[in-house]
């Protein structure tokens, strides 16, 4: 047997390693080996310790393949998870242009209809790629994401989803979009969970001047590795819808989004979750429901104007108190605003959307 000894240098003395040839032809007219065999020696087992020990440039090892990028770690919205910081979270904003007149030309339920239609389909492409609706806007949503690539993409499907039913029915909705990232603060432990910091409030201003047929995204930011999308999720059927005459009101603090920056995310989080409890008490104590919050406000609907009207008096009238004890209370300013009419309430699982057509505006109180 011929063995073929290659020898390297190593870190502190030197090392071997011992390759095994296969034996050559003799005189008694064995079969010479084929070229195959000579072309594949056997590595000895024994001997495998030595070969990381090898001279630079010669390796026995079998070559590195680069595999497909992990799947990013989804956002924690278990409430036993806690208030928690998260940086690089991808967000999305998609919005119904026009959907007042909407609401105007085709009547509250076959705009609703329209609406939902258009708003469920982008829902699905959303959840395609890992996005999780965070707030209901009216007639659209906030939707967090694991990271920018994601929101970006979530934004190009929901975009050519748009066109393609506005190509199959005109009178649908076009949908404007936007896509933002940054660090902010995850709160899971509420009836729903919630997000709030800076690059919330900039992904919303970046959608209200969006124009539908394009994803508007911040330019200075880059999207790292994309994660393959998942099969989209079909639509949840709706129950019922239905339209009632009722009082809806919008209570929320000005200028509040500076206040995450400036102060701490913790700090100003805490101060609108007291905002929060003053704003539900009153409208609880004057028989009305709280729709849902919508970051720094607060949505409620009621039987009377005369409830919605009190209740927003007592609102107002407690500011002062309010200031006092919760943190950063010198900075609230209230902006309340209520309206009469007929919205569409929709009986459906916790988290769809309720109450479109209506629109309230606040006023500085």
């Amino acid at each position: 047997m011929l063995a073929l000894f290659l020898w390297g240098l190593a870190a502190g003395g030197v090392s071997a390693a011992v390759i095994e040839m296969p034996a050559l032809p003799g005189r008694t007219g064995a079969p010479a080996p084929s070229l195959g065999a000579l072309a594949a020696p056997a590595l000895r087992p024994d001997l495998l310790a030595f070969a990381p020990a090898l001279a630079p440039g010669l390796s026995l090892a079998a070559p590195s393949i680069a595999p497909l990028p992990a799947a990013p770690a989804p956002l924690d919205l278990r409430p036993e998870a806690g208030v928690y910081e998260r940086r690089g979270v991808g967000l999305l904003v998609f919005d119904a242009k026009d959907s007042t007149r909407l609401h105007l030309t085709e009547g509250v339920k076959a705009a609703h209809a329209l609406l939902n239609t258009a708003l469920d389909g982008a829902e699905a492409q959303a959840a395609a790629y890992d996005g999780r609706v965070i707030r209901r806007l009216g007639d659209g949503a906030l939707v967090a994401f694991p990271t920018y690539a994601q929101a970006l993409a979530a934004g190009e499907a929901i975009r050519a989803d748009a066109e393609a039913r506005r190509a199959a029915a005109p009178r649908t909705p076009e949908l404007r979009i936007a896509a933002h990232a940054g660090r902010v603060l995850v709160d899971p432990t509420g009836e729903r969970p919630e997000i709030y910091g800076k690059p919330v409030e900039k992904t919303l201003s970046l959608a209200a001047t969006a124009e539908p047929g394009i994803v508007a995204a911040e330019s200075k930011l880059k999207a790292g590795p994309l994660v393959p999308a998942r099969e989209p999720r079909a639509p949840a059927p709706v129950a019922s819808a239905r339209v009632e005459v009722r009082a809806t009101m919008f209570a929320g603090l000005s200028g509040w989004s500076s206040s995450y920056e400036r102060y701490g995310r913790r700090r100003a989080y805490a101060a609108v979750k007291a905002f929060h409890a003053h704003v539900r008490g009153a409208v609880e104590s004057n028989g009305g429901t709280v729709v849902k919050n919508e970051g720094e406000t607060v949505m409620a609907s009621f039987a009377t104007p005369g409830d919605a009207a009190r209740a927003a008096a007592d609102i107002l009238g407690g500011m002062e108190d309010l200031r006092r004890a919760a943190p950063l209370g010198h900075l609230f300013r209230a902006r309340v605003g209520a309206s009469w009419g007929g919205p569409c309430a929709r009986n459906a699982p916790e988290g769809r959307r309720t109450g479109s057509g209506t629109r309230s505006t606040p006023r500085p109180g």
